[in-house]
């Protein structure tokens, strides 16, 4: 287990709203998430679309080689959606939310972190280059279109907060002191007023299903 949260905002509402489960991890990589589910003892299923990467999240609990826009779930079968990094790699992230809505049961949970391009050096920079972590970026968003996209899918946003291009660079400097730095000037930028999030580069949402 951890010895320090990576995102402190993030995994509290991991821990405070994934109840008795089971907790989908969308898009769930290599497994970094599954095995923190692991070990708390949460039920979870992943769902990774690249079979090399599934395969190694298969370590961690079970897992899906499927399509987030068509979930191999039945409706109102999951309690929480742990959405991270991940929206902006697929083409259509309206019905990915439209089925993150489906499969979460009546007042379930979606923890959502995303990529968003309201900093206009972050919109060029994604132009220049086009992928993360080897993956290509196909969806753009801002914050407040991402936002949107959550509200058309029929999800209640109970809190969002966004992060500076600082801390968005911050992030992609080498572990630990790289995350130990965002770390820093995430819980600075918390305090910070809402208005200034306007060229923010880095979207974080709790919402609910009602």
């Amino acid at each position: 287990m951890r010895q320090q949260p990576l995102n402190p905002w993030l995994e509290e509402r991991l821990d405070r709203w994934a109840g008795t489960g089971p907790v989908l991890d969308l898009g769930c990589g290599r497994g970094y998430w599954m095995e923190h589910l692991a070990a708390k003892g949460v039920p979870a299923v992943g769902l990774e679309h690249a079979l090399d990467r599934a395969v190694l999240a298969g370590h961690h609990g079970p897992v899906v080689s499927g399509d987030a826009a068509r979930l191999p779930f039945a409706d109102a079968s999951v309690g929480l959606v742990w959405c991270i990094h991940v929206l902006h790699h697929l083409p259509e992230p309206a019905l990915v939310l439209a089925e993150v809505a489906r499969v979460l049961r009546p007042g379930g949970a979606l923890v959502l972190a995303e990529t968003v391009e309201d900093n206009p050096a972050l919109r060029l920079g994604r132009r220049i280059h086009g992928s993360w972590d080897g993956v290509g970026i196909h969806a753009r968003f801002t914050g407040a279109t991402l936002l949107d996209g959550v509200a058309a899918a029929g999800l209640e946003t109970v809190e969002h907060r966004q992060h500076s291009l600082a801390s968005f660079a911050a992030w992609a400097l080498p572990a630990p002191a790289g995350r130990a730095v965002w770390r820093g000037l995430s819980a600075v930028e918390s305090r910070l007023p809402a208005t200034l999030s306007r060229w923010g580069a880095h979207l974080e949402c709790l919402a609910r299903r009602p």
